[in-house]
Parts: structure tokens; sequence; C-alpha cells
């Protein structure tokens, strides 16, 4: 006997009743789960009081005092370094450099002072006197532009007072520049002035400080180590010509008090009229300059050899013996 077969639309309606079921079975699952984190939640919840409730219940010991901390130091601002004003500035183009680099520095290290530019404007015009002062109060009176830039007005200052030298001048300069009568020392700081207006540097430096060396320094120099660079050789220069100058200061010491000459005829004789002046070539006498070298190098005034002098030589001696 055969089972009667299902309708589809009983098929439909027990696939709709299939589907609603598993719908419900999966919200309750969401359900039971959301139940599960809610329960551990308040599980942690509990632990974490229970945990407070036992420390507040539990004595602690107290705490040892700490001492108290220090005062915060409170630091006010850096005093400003005290400069003296530079000195009155009456146009010479010669000092116009040194006066415009010593106002520079009191508005660097003093800006408390220089709150504007016009503050610092006023203040240099008040170092001015002479045909500087006159060329700033016309342009103070008719309140020039430049009156309310500090740094356009020092270059109207320079413009008009200083130096126009280039670098192809002070090149030239620092070529021409000879030490002279000067010490070294001297002689090398104009050296090294015209050295950095003319951007020079490097070996060609030691060449030109040389160049410009009296010859005695340069005869001193033959055998010298000149050093790395031109500072070096300054420094040796500047040693050499110092223990040279207290050599002559040492001569001119000895001089004013002679030793004792001996008291013979022969010696008598030598020191009696031309006999005092150095050996002559001929009827001529020999110059000064060979004068100041014989006594530089140390040597007889009389023949010029070395190992003796005047007193002792025995050409002067023979020559006594002579008359």
């Amino acid at each position: 006997m055969t089972e009667p077969s299902m309708s589809t639309a009983e098929t439909e309606d027990l696939r709709a009743v299939v589907s609603r079921m598993g719908e419900a079975y999966g919200e309750q699952e969401r359900r039971v789960q959301k139940m599960a984190q809610t329960i551990e939640r308040m599980n942690t919840s509990i632990q974490a009081l229970t945990q407070a409730v036992t420390r507040i219940s539990t004595p602690t010991p107290p705490a040892p005092a700490t001492p108290p901390s220090p005062a915060p130091t409170v630091t006010g601002p850096r005093p400003e370094v005290r400069l003296p004003s530079p000195q009155r500035f009456d146009g010479d183009p010669g000092s116009c450099r040194g006066f415009l680099t010593q106002c520079a520095l009191s508005f660097q290290l003093h800006p408390s002072s220089f709150p504007t530019e016009e503050a610092k404007v006023a203040y240099i015009t008040t170092l001015m006197s002479g045909r500087a002062l006159v060329w700033a109060t016309a342009l103070w009176e008719k309140d020039s532009n430049v009156c309310h830039d500090a740094t356009n007005f020092m270059a109207q200052v320079q413009t008009v007072f200083g130096h126009p030298t280039s670098q192809r001048e002070s090149a030239k300069r620092l070529l021409q520049l000879k030490q002279g009568k000067r010490s070294v020392a001297e002689y090398a700081i104009e050296f090294r002035n015209l050295a950095i207006e003319a951007g020079w540097e490097g070996d060609c430096l030691m060449t030109t400080f040389y160049h410009g060396l009296q010859e005695n320094m340069k005869d001193a120099l033959v055998n010298r180590d000149w050093g790395r660079d031109v500072e070096e050789l300054i420094a040796l220069t500047s040693e050499l010509d110092l223990r040279a100058r207290e050599r002559r200061r040492e001569r001119t010491t000895s001089s004013q008090f002679p030793a004792p000459l001996q008291r013979n005829p022969s010696t008598n004789q030598s020191l009696s009229g031309e006999a005092e002046e150095p050996m002559q070539l001929g009827r001529s006498r020999i110059s000064q300059e060979e004068k100041d070298r014989r006594r530089r190098e140390n040597l007889c005034l009389y023949c010029g050899e070395t190992g003796h002098f005047r007193d002792k030589c025995t050409e002067l001696s023979g020559k006594g013996k002579a008359h």
C-alpha cells in the first residue's frame, strides 16, 4: 500500500518552519554567549572588590617620612655684560670700522637697552661729533628712512666715512708692506689685518710675510725651519727679534761701563789720534754701515776680523809700534 506524497505547499511550509526554528536557535545561542560574558565580567568585578576590601581591612605600616623637597630655584635673567661706551666718532676714516664694530657689540650684548631700531640709531648718533654729527643730524631732522633701520644707517656711515678699500687694494698694500724700524710684533699686526681684508690665506702668506722683514731678520732665518704656516713663522721671527733687541740693550748697558784699559805705551799710542778709527783702506775711512755691521756681528772695529775686539787688535798694536 503506497504512502501518500506531500504536496508542494506542504513542503514549503515545512521548510519555513525549520528555518524559523534555526533562527530561533541561533538567537538563543547568542543570548547564552552574552549572558556568559556578563557573568565573567561580574566575577572579575567581584574579585576586584574583594581585593579592595582586604586592603582596606589590613592595617598598613606608616610610610617613612620624606624630607621636604627643596624650594625650586628661581633663575632670573642673566645679567648683561657691561661694556664701556665706544669713543666718539668724528668722521675719521681710519676709526670708522672699529667704531661700528663697537656699536654692534653693544646692541648684541645689551638687547634690552635697545628695543627699537630708532633707539640704536639714536645711540650711534649721540656718539658722533664733528662732521659725522653734522651728517647724522641732517638725516635725523628730515626723518630719513635710514634713521628707522640701524643696519642701513650703519651701512651708510661706512659708505660715507669708511675707507673705500677693496680686496684688490688690500692685497696691493699687503705686497708693499715692510717691517721697517718696527718690531716684528708690530709688523705682524698690520700684516694680519691686511691679510684678512685681502682674503688671503695659505702658503702665500708665509712668502709675503718673509718678503717684508728686515734684512737682518731674513739672515737669521737662513738655517731655520719656518714652520707649517704663517702663524708659526710670525712666532719664530717675533722670538728672534725679541732676543736681538734684548742683546742690543745689553750691549748698550755694558758700553756705559767699559773695562779698564791696560797701561802700556803701545796701547796708549793706539788709543790716540786716528788709531781709534776702524782700519782704513788707503786714505778713505769705512762707511757707517760697515761700522754698524761689525758691531752687530761682534767683529773687531779696526780690522774687521773675529776673535778679538779693538783693544786687543794686533793690527792696531803693530801700528802703534810703527810710530
